[in-house]
């Protein structure tokens, strides 16, 4: 591991340990995501009909939206506020620290890992629902194509952006709030 200096928020600077082994864990776990989603909506795909098509196309959508925001709000939010809750053992507080202080882990894994996923997931769902929309319904190959893919890419791209300027002024609501809901998994600390 290489030792990193890194300038922080309150302008202090500290030392981040960079992990080779994190980047080879994220590739692969990038790796076995993506085709477990691909193959499974593939396939499940194809015996849908179109209604529930378009409504699991908005659901990932939706989804690779919210952990955009979740990775913005991890590395905007302050742990300062925490510090008192997770002494008072406010269930989650501990957490959020935790989440905040592995703030470019979280955001790597929401962000790039989930987000990207879901990009290049809903384009196979997309590209699937063109072909339905082309081979069962008569639609026209390059019109429906281009429609889908500007659609798909305005609704991803317009949510992101909606997504961080809410996630960067409720960044520590947001961030608590996935704490309280992940402490749930967690072992309760004894009085």
């Amino acid at each position: 591991m290489k030792k990193q200096k890194i300038r922080v928020k309150s302008g202090h600077t500290v030392n981040k340990k960079f992990s080779v082994s994190w980047v080879f864990i994220t590739v692969i776990l990038t790796f076995m995501l993506s085709v477990s989603i691909s193959a499974v909506t593939s396939v499940q795909m194809k015996d849908m009909a179109l209604g529930i098509s378009l409504a699991v196309l908005l659901f990932i959508i939706l989804f690779g939206i919210f952990f955009d925001i979740l990775g913005t709000a991890v590395t905007a939010a302050s742990e300062v506020p925490f510090h008192s809750m997770a002494s008072n053992r406010v269930r989650g507080a501990k957490k959020t620290i935790h989440m905040i202080r592995n703030s470019e882990k979280v955001a790597n894994v929401c962000c790039d890992v989930i987000g990207d996923i879901c990009g290049i997931v809903s384009g196979a769902v997309g590209t699937l629902i063109v072909s339905e929309l082309v081979l069962n319904h008569g639609f026209n190959l390059v019109v429906t194509s281009l429609a889908a893919t500007g659609i798909i890419s305005s609704l991803t791209v317009g949510g992101k952006a909606l997504g961080k300027t809410f996630a960067i002024t409720n960044c520590n609501t947001i961030v608590y709030s996935v704490g309280r809901v992940l402490s749930v998994f967690e072992k309760p600390d004894k009085h």
